[in-house]
C-alpha cells in the first residue's frame, strides 16, 4: 500500500485508477496533490462558473477527448451548438372561430380577472380566424425569455430584426391569434380537455394583432380565483420563466 494515501483510499479499485490516469505515486506526493487542487482545479471551478462558462466546459470537452483544444487563444474545433429557445410539447386543433365583440371575450364565469387593457389595446371586434393548427412550446432558458426573443426563436430571424418588423412577420406568417380564439382553448382546457395549457399559476402566452396593427402579447393562467387575462406590450424587456409556455399557430417544429 502507498502510505501516502489515506487508507479509506487504499482499495483495488482505487489503485487501477491512480494507474489508469496518472503517474504511480503522483497522489502520495500530498504537495503535489495540494497545488493541483488549490491551482488549476481551483482555477477551472471559477472559470466553469463564468460568464464564458459555455466556451470552457467546451473546451474540457475536447481536451478530455484528447482533440485540439486551444489554437491561439481560442477554442478550436468545438462547434457551438445553440440551445433552443423554445420546444414543442404538444399540439392541438383549432376550428373556425367566429368574430365576436372584444369586451364580451374573457367574460364568462370561469373567469377571476380580466386586464382593463384589453379594450384599449385590441381593436373593439375581433374578427373571425381560420381553422388552423396550435403548438404549444415549453420556454427553455432557466434565466427567463423575453417576447422578443420568443419572436426571433418562432420565426428564425436575424438578431438586429427590429421590433416592428418582427410584429409583421408574426402576422404574415400566421403565428397570430384573435383573442377570441385563445378564450376557446381555455374554455376547451377548462372543460377537461388537455390542450396543452398549464393550469398550475403558470402562464401561457401568445402573441396577437393589437388595434395599433403591431401585436401585442396575451397572458392566461389559471390560479384559486379562476382564470386570469392580461395583455403586454410586445416590446416590454421582462424574462419569462422556463415553466412558462408559448403558443403559436400553425407551427408545429419541434425545436425553435
Amino acid at each position: 500500500m502507498d502510505q501516502g494515501i489515506p487508507s479509506r483510499f487504499q482499495d483495488s479499485s482505487f489503485t487501477n485508477y491512480r494507474r489508469l490516469t496518472m503517474p504511480k505515486g503522483m497522489l502520495g506526493n500530498s504537495e503535489v496533490l495540494r497545488r493541483i487542487m488549490s491551482g488549476p482545479f481551483a482555477d477551472l471551478a471559477v472559470k466553469l462558473n463564468s460568464e464564458d462558462s459555455d466556451e470552457w466546459e467546451a473546451a474540457l470537452g475536447t481536451f478530455l477527448r484528447k482533440e485540439p483544444t486551444w489554437v491561439g487563444g481560442a477554442v478550436a474545433n468545438v462547434e457551438k451548438v445553440k440551445p433552443p429557445t423554445l420546444v414543442l410539447i404538444q399540439t392541438a386543433t383549432l376550428g373556425k372561430i367566429e368574430g365576436k365583440e372584444t369586451r364580451s371575450c374573457f367574460a364568462g364565469a370561469i373567469w377571476g380577472y380580466r386586464d382593463s387593457d384589453i379594450d384599449r389595446w385590441f381593436p373593439a371586434r375581433q374578427i373571425a380566424q381560420t381553422a388552423g393548427s396550435v403548438g404549444v412550446y415549453q420556454l427553455q432558458n432557466p434565466k427567463g425569455t423575453a417576447f422578443r426573443e420568443m419572436a426571433l426563436a418562432a420565426l428564425k430571424a436575424s438578431p438586429d430584426t427590429s421590433n416592428d418588423q418582427l410584429a409583421k412577420m408574426l402576422k404574415e406568417r400566421g403565428l397570430t391569434f384573435t383573442i377570441q380564439a385563445i378564450e376557446r382553448l381555455v374554455e376547451r382546457q377548462e372543460s377537461g380537455e388537455d390542450v396543452g395549457l398549464r393550469t398550475d399559476g403558470y402562464a401561457n402566452l401568445a402573441f396577437a394583432e393589437d388595434a395599433n396593427g403591431s401585436v401585442s402579447v396575451l397572458r392566461v393562467g389559471r390560479s384559486v380565483d379562476g382564470w386570469g387575462a392580461y395583455v403586454y406590450r410586445f416590446g416590454d424587456g421582462g424574462r419569462w420563466r422556463a415553466e412558462y409556455r408559448l403558443l403559436l399557430r400553425n407551427s408545429v417544429t419541434a425545436t425553435l
